[in-house]
């Protein structure tokens, strides 16, 4: 054997690659694999409708005959009948049964109380709020706003605040 002149190509020497070289080879690899099998699941799908359709016309036309297939399709019929029928008495026993109940309903507005009660916020704030167009909150109010405490803000520090935010709007 003759003594080789040129180097290992790294390929050849896993050991000699890094590992970004081979996470980078294993990843193509798997693009790779992915774009073949989008390829060519298509025309596996093709093949099977074909055998499947030759089946069908081999077993389905040729071996049971006209006769066979007509008791074959009356069969499927009858089936297909007993689903109609049975989803159908659904819906209308569902109808009669329902038909006067109004089961859906628009959510009740919030008034200008309760607002202010589950927020922590004056009647004029919420007046303030409604009526702009943009409002920017602070961190500092959406904590007053949505604490757990169920103390009433200061009326008259929060107005001013809030004027003095919808004016800066």
């Amino acid at each position: 054997m003759l003594p080789q002149t040129e180097p290992d190509l790294i390929i050849e020497r896993p050991e000699l690659q890094t590992a970004v070289q081979r996470v980078g080879g294993v990843s193509l690899t798997l693009i790779c694999w992915a774009i073949w099998v989008y390829l060519v699941v298509p025309l596996l799908s093709l093949f099977a409708w074909v055998v499947g359709a030759h089946t069908v016309h081999t077993v389905m036309l040729q071996n049971l005959g006209v006769d066979d297939l007509l008791q074959k399709a009356s069969y499927y019929g009858a089936g297909i009948l007993a689903l109609v029928t049975v989803y159908m008495t659904w819906a209308v026993v569902s109808f009669f049964r329902y038909r006067n109940m109004s089961r859906r309903s628009a959510p009740e507005v919030p008034t200008s109380g309760m607002l202010g009660a589950t927020h922590g916020l004056t009647h004029l704030q919420i007046q303030l709020l409604r009526s702009a167009n943009r409002y920017v909150v602070s961190t500092e109010d959406l904590d007053r706003m949505f604490s757990e405490l169920d103390e009433p803000a200061d009326a008259d520090e929060g107005s001013r605040d809030a004027e003095q935010d919808y004016e800066a709007a």
